[in-house]
């Protein structure tokens, strides 16, 4: 959550936009964030929110490469 917050700040977004956004990450990780999907939509504003271990379909506004607990996850999101 922390990391699409900060994506979204930097980006120049205000709390009332809405996003629409994909994680890539590893089959554990995903597991784990799943459980929590709602929850961080909820909180980073998400309209649509993806969590896979593959490459999103398309193209995305923005994407940002982080680590969490030593394990890589890629963000994407687009404005909506």
């Amino acid at each position: 959550m922390r990391k699409i917050q900060s994506m979204r700040k930097e980006t120049g977004l205000v709390k009332s936009d809405k996003i629409t956004a994909y994680v890539r990450t590893t089959d554990d990780m995903a597991a784990r964030l799943k459980t929590w999907k709602e929850a961080i939509a909820e909180k980073v504003g998400a309209t649509q929110l993806i969590i896979s271990k593959n490459e999103p379909g398309r193209m995305h506004e923005h994407r940002s490469v982080a680590k969490v607990k030593g394990e890589k996850f890629v963000v994407d999101f687009d404005k909506v």
